[in-house]
């Protein structure tokens, strides 16, 4: 089970992808007063793997350039057949780069 917050002012809004056993969580965040959107990381562990660390790690948000980098490659991960990647966080993902015009829609994703 994830945490249903990052810091103290986002809550998850949709998971997009969790690797298993052990690696990471992407996530989309949206602020509580609904104005905002962030993308979001987790290290994650599920016995009997561990990760980087050693242990699972709270939610952290990206900044805005780590954020559209990791998205597209994710876009890119999809296309070539990704398994795993959640459709509903993935298009809420993809509806957040449209709109900070760091994607241009006609571009097919």
């Amino acid at each position: 089970m994830h945490p249903q917050t990052a810091g103290v002012n986002w809550t998850l809004d949709e998971l997009i992808y969790e690797a298993t056993p052990a690696g990471i969580a992407l996530a989309m965040f949206v602020r509580h007063d609904g104005t905002e959107h962030a993308l979001g990381f987790r290290w994650i562990q599920k016995p009997p793997a561990t990760t980087y660390f050693g242990k699972e790690s709270e939610w952290i948000l990206l900044p805005h350039d780590f954020a559209v980098s990791a998205a597209r490659s994710m876009i890119e991960k999809r296309a070539a057949g990704m398994p795993d990647i959640r459709d509903a966080g993935f298009q809420k993902m993809v509806r957040m780069l449209v709109d900070q015009e760091a994607i241009i829609p006609a571009m097919g994703y």
